[in-house]
C-alpha cells in the first residue's frame, strides 16, 4: 500500500457513478488503483444505473462495480438476499455498517499499511468517516495511523444522534475540515457540528456557506460547490492524496466566486426546503460571526479578500480620511477591471 490511502464515502443515494458529485468525482481524480491506493464506498440507498451499449469502458466499469450497500457481503462481494435495502438506506441509512466493515476488509488484507489516512464525504458519507474513523481507532492493528477527514454537510438523519461513533471524532483524527450549509431548513437534516471543543487534539476548520444541504457538492452547478470542491482537494493535496488535475483557484477567482454568491444569496437562502420541511422546519445554528454580515460569506471570503485587496480592505475596516480619497478611489478602479464581480457586488451591497 502507498503511504496515503484515500477513503471516498458517498452520500445518501448517490453513489461512484455521480460524477457530477464532489466526492465520486474526487475519487475519479485521485492517482492510482482502487483498493490499493483508494477506496470509494456506494452512499446507502444508492442504485446503480446500467450504462448504454454507447457509453465508455470507464462508464461501464463504473456501473458494474456500483452496488447497493447492504445486498453485497462486505469482505467476499458476494450477493446477499436483503429486502427493501434502497429504502432503508434513504430512511436510516441502512448498508453504511457494511461500508465500514469492507474498508476495514481491504486495510486487514494488505501486508503494509499507509501511514495517513485521508477520508472525504459528503451527508452520511461524512459520517461513514466518522465510523470508520472509529472502526480504525478501535482495531490495535490501525490504531495509530493518523486520519484526516473532509466533511461536507455531514448529516446522519433522525434517530442516530445517539450513537457517538457516528457523531464525535476520535483520537486518532488529526485534522478536520467541514463544509456547513447555514440555509437547510430541514429537520431531518440536521448536522454533526463537532468543533475542537468536542474533540481535544483534533485540528478543525469549519467552511460556512449559504445554501441547502447539496448546494455544496455540485461544483458545476453553483459557486459554492465549485469553491468547496477546491477546498477538498486542497485539504486531500496538503495531506498527501495525489490527484489527476486538481481544482485551482486563485486568490481573485475566490473573490469573484464569493462576490457571485453575494450577488445571489436569495437564490441560496431558499435552497434549504423542499417537501420534507412537511416533516417539520428547524433554522441551523452556527457559529459564523459573518453570517448576518452585509457582504462577506465566511472567514475564509474575508481572508482572500484582505489578501487580494488589502487597501479596500483597510479602508472598509477603518473609513477613508479625506488625505487617502484619492488614492481609495484608485484602488476601487483597479477593482473594478481586475475583479468586476467583486466590484458590483461591493456596489450591490452598499458597501461602497
Amino acid at each position: 500500500m502507498p503511504e496515503v490511502f484515500t477513503i471516498y464515502n458517498c452520500g445518501t443515494s448517490h453513489n461512484r457513478q455521480n460524477l457530477d458529485e464532489t466526492v465520486a468525482n474526487t475519487a475519479r481524480r485521485t492517482c492510482g488503483a482502487e483498493n490499493r491506493d483508494w477506496i470509494i464506498n456506494d452512499g446507502p440507498g444508492s442504485v446503480s444505473n446500467s450504462a448504454p451499449k454507447s457509453a465508455s469502458s470507464a462508464d461501464r466499469g463504473l456501473a458494474a462495480q456500483a452496488k447497493t450497500p447492504g445486498t453485497r457481503d462486505p469482505v467476499s462481494g458476494l450477493k446477499e438476499s436483503t429486502w427493501f435495502a434502497t429504502m432503508r438506506g434513504v430512511v436510516d441509512g441502512y448498508g453504511w455498517e457494511q461500508n465500514v466493515e469492507h474498508t476495514m476488509a481491504v486495510l486487514n488484507a494488505t501486508l503494509d499499511l499507509p501511514k495517513v489516512i485521508n477520508m472525504a464525504g459528503w451527508s452520511r458519507g461524512a459520517i461513514t468517516c466518522f465510523m470508520i474513523a472509529h472502526a480504525l481507532q478501535q482495531n490495535p492493528r490501525t490504531s495509530a495511523i493518523p486520519v484526516n477527514i473532509f466533511a461536507l454537510d455531514p448529516v446522519p438523519g433522525p434517530g442516530n444522534f445517539d450513537d457517538p461513533n457516528k457523531v464525535t471524532l476520535p483520537p486518532n483524527v488529526k485534522n478536520y475540515a467541514t463544509v456547513v450549509q447555514e440555509d437547510e431548513r430541514r429537520r431531518i437534516f440536521r448536522p454533526v457540528l463537532t468543533d475542537a471543543n468536542d474533540a481535544p487534539g483534533v485540528k478543525t476548520k469549519f467552511y460556512y456557506m449559504p445554501g441547502g444541504h447539496s448546494s455544496g457538492v455540485f461544483r458545476t452547478k453553483t459557486e459554492v460547490g465549485l469553491i468547496a470542491a477546491f477546498l477538498a482537494h486542497r485539504f486531500l493535496e496538503k495531506h498527501g492524496t495525489r490527484l489527476n488535475d486538481p481544482i485551482r483557484l486563485s486568490t481573485r477567482d475566490l473573490c469573484e466566486l464569493y462576490a457571485k454568491v453575494r450577488l445571489e444569496m436569495a437564490q441560496y437562502q431558499s435552497a434549504g426546503g423542499g417537501f420534507l420541511t412537511l416533516l417539520g422546519k428547524q433554522r441551523r445554528k452556527v457559529t459564523s460571526v459573518f453570517q448576518d454580515t452585509a457582504y462577506f460569506i465566511n472567514d475564509h471570503h474575508a481572508r482572500q479578500f484582505r489578501k487580494m485587496f488589502p487597501q479596500i480592505w483597510t479602508a472598509l475596516d477603518g473609513g477613508v480620511a479625506d488625505c487617502a480619497r484619492a488614492a481609495f478611489q484608485a484602488a476601487l478602479k483597479v477593482v473594478q477591471n481586475s475583479a468586476p464581480t467583486t466590484f458590483l457586488s461591493l456596489q450591490k451591497t452598499g458597501v461602497i
